[in-house]
């Protein structure tokens, strides 16, 4: 897997783990109300996995190898 596929990946499963924690409670996958700390990890995780992806697709692009 190339690095750009590799950043659009990372990008998206980011993006799920963040929206699942923020909504695990509507969802009904929250085990009490309120926003737990597995929660808050989730959300800490998802966003250090985008922020990995738009690095790597950043770092791509200043090599012009990466297409919009």
């Amino acid at each position: 897997m190339d690095s750009p596929m590799l950043a659009r990946v990372a990008i998206i499963v980011g993006a799920l783990l963040v929206l699942i924690s923020l909504f695990a409670d509507p969802l009904g996958l929250g085990r009490s109300p309120g926003f737990g700390w597995i929660q808050t990890l989730g959300v800490v995780v998802g966003a250090l996995v985008i922020l990995a992806g738009v690095y790597l697709w950043w770092r791509q692009s200043l090599r012009g190898n990466v297409s919009p």
